[in-house]
């Protein structure tokens, strides 16, 4: 194997990894080989060639080498004038040392250095990104929370390691998901990590506090989506049965995620877990049969018109109390925990909107059209999150066909008034 030192000095200059061509056949004891030109120092090349005894063993060396030489690149960032010139005057402080030393005392340790906890950076960082209007804002702010637990906000940026991030990722590769008690999801954790990410590539762009991210090359879990989890028409029909007469205003809520698509958190306040502005009841418009949502409510940052929803929406959404607008959280998940009870039907996360997705689609044929009433930037994300293939078009004209039979003495005109 290569010294490790000569891969870290070359990768260092900047640039891509060098290319390696095939040098086999030169050997009979190492009949497999690569040759490839490995930059210097002094800017120059240095041919090297290297054999090997079997082809796992070329495969092997060549991986180690990619590895080291990319874990090198992000260490550095980029091998500029300014930065060799920094990483000089370092030594002459220091005397002789290693350039890779030098560098991490010019990042650390300089007098005039500004020093920045973990706790400012995070708050700067999420300060930024709420300037840029960020769409990804509240769940970012919910991952350097619980990154908090692990690592002190009080500590200097520059003292945290590489274990400190994945001991939190390791955490919540181990925790139960707080809502479901299933494990975390492999999305999410990767979610978590980018976000940690983002915030010490902050620390390194705009204050050039830090040569190397610590949170850069983690290990993570694979990535495994999980299928769209969409409701029998039998079983949402039951639950809305049980409870049209029972509690007729939390229905009209709930239609609005069965029948509009829209997301469960926009049903109810929650600053620390809604990645959404909540409803207030004037998004509905009754005389146009229109959804239309600020842009402060959408993930992506502008308003939302959405039209051509089924007809049996709008006289669920007329049951709606007024005074349910605005709930916390709590009292959203003891009414549903109720609503479920009562149907003795439990809803899969997301189901609603999930259904939705799929029964619309499968009814009018045309993905697009659901994909922009759910507010999906891309056809396929709606494909991948919301759409299963496994529903006819005969359960889908019943999921639609589930209206309500309670009096119209129970609707509120006040919601029902609503301008377009």
């Amino acid at each position: 194997m290569i010294d490790p030192t000569e891969i870290r000095i070359a990768s260092m200059r900047g640039g891509d990894l060098p290319s390696f061509r095939d040098w086999d056949g030169r050997s009979a004891k190492k009949p497999y080989g690569w040759d490839w030109l490995m930059p210097q120092p002094d800017g120059r090349s240095k041919r090297m060639r290297k054999g090997f005894a079997t082809k796992r063993e070329k495969q092997d060396f060549f991986k180690a080498f990619r590895d080291q030489w990319r874990l090198n690149m992000s260490a550095m960032i980029s091998f500029d004038p300014d930065l060799y010139r920094q990483a000089l005057e370092a030594r002459d402080i220091l005397g002789k040392v290693s350039i890779i030393e030098a560098a991490n005392y010019y990042a650390t340790e300089r007098p005039d250095r500004n020093s920045m906890s973990f706790g400012e950076l995070c708050e700067e960082f999420l300060a930024r990104t709420e300037r840029r209007k960020n769409k990804g804002l509240t769940h970012m702010t919910k991952h350097l929370e619980r990154a908090k637990m692990f690592i002190e906000p009080s500590m200097q940026i520059a003292q945290i390691q590489r274990s400190d991030c994945q001991m939190f990722i390791d955490y919540l590769m181990e925790s139960p998901n707080s809502r479901t008690g299933e494990p975390v999801g492999s999305v999410t954790i990767h979610n978590h990590a980018a976000t940690l990410t983002g915030c010490f590539n902050y620390a390194i762009k705009y204050h050039e506090a830090l040569i190397k991210n610590p949170a850069s090359h983690l290990e993570l879990p694979p990535r495994k989506m999980k299928p769209p989890i969409t409701m029998d028409a039998a079983d949402v029909e039951r639950l809305f049965r049980a409870n049209e007469h029972k509690d007729p205003s939390f229905c009209g809520l709930m239609a609005l995620c069965f029948f509009g698509g829209i997301r469960v958190s926009m049903l109810y306040l929650d600053k620390g877990e809604a990645a959404t502005g909540a409803m207030d009841g004037s998004e509905i418009k009754f005389d146009t049969k229109r959804l239309i949502f600020r842009a402060e409510q959408m993930k992506q940052g502008k308003e939302h018109l959405a039209e051509g929803l089924p007809d049996n929406l709008w006289g669920w959404c007329k049951l709606i109390d007024p005074n349910d607008w605005g709930m916390t959280r709590r009292q959203f998940y003891v009414r549903r925990e109720r609503f479920e009870k009562r149907a003795k039907i439990k809803i899969p996360h997301n189901s609603p909107r999930k259904s939705f997705g799929t029964y619309y689609s499968t009814l009018e044929g045309d993905n697009r059209r659901a994909s922009q009433i759910m507010s999906d930037s891309t056809d396929s994300i709606f494909l991948k999150h919301y759409k299963a293939d496994n529903r006819s078009r005969d359960e889908a004209k019943r999921f639609f066909g589930i209206i309500r039979h309670v009096d119209s003495h129970n609707d509120y005109p006040r919601v029902s008034s609503g301008a377009s």
